[in-house]
């Protein structure tokens, strides 16, 4: 029986040569999106992994370079999704928090966050700041905003999630 499949060491190699050539890039790539350097290699220390168990049954040894910027899109795509909620839900926990309550010691840091936070928003136009408050603040359903706003539940959904990355972009670098 012949083997006419790659050999480990051929695959060992071509394996560190992606990785050495496109680690920094792909890392920078994700980091790009996400915002967060640490989460970034993460993202792409999976997609690695995923390359090596599936190298050797790849069949377009021609387009692996694609391979992996596709690989690291999904997989920061995905990483965006849990980080969102994270931030979605520590967002709703600093809804009820008052900034203007007067400074403790310790609770320096959930006032920079909740200053951060508010600020964000504040810079958000204008049907975008609505609904946000909106969801976050009165916590109204997609389908209740679209009512009072008179719009599609497809702009709410599509001008809440712009608002939620930029919030969770200003936030990113503080949690």
């Amino acid at each position: 029986m012949e083997d006419t499949g790659p050999k480990i060491s051929e695959l060992q190699k071509t394996f560190e040569l992606y990785y050495d050539r496109y680690w920094d890039y792909l890392v920078s790539f994700s980091a790009n999106f996400i915002k967060d350097r640490n989460l970034a290699e993460d993202v792409v220390q999976e997609v690695f992994q995923s390359f090596w168990e599936k190298l050797e049954h790849l069949e377009d040894w021609n387009n692996l370079e694609s391979y992996l910027y596709s690989s690291t899109k999904n997989r920061t795509i995905n990483a965006i999704k849990k980080n969102s909620q994270r931030i979605f839900e520590h967002a709703l926990s600093l809804a009820d928090y008052d900034i203007n309550t007067p400074m403790h010691a310790d609770s320096l840091v959930q006032d920079e966050l909740v200053k951060i936070l508010h600020d964000a928003i504040a810079e958000l136009p204008d049907r975008r700041r609505i609904i946000f408050k909106m969801k976050v603040f009165q916590r109204f359903s997609n389908d209740e905003i679209s009512h009072k706003l008179g719009i599609s539940i497809y702009t709410v959904k599509s001008q809440f999630t712009k608002a939620l990355a930029y919030v969770r972009g200003a936030l990113a670098p503080h949690l």
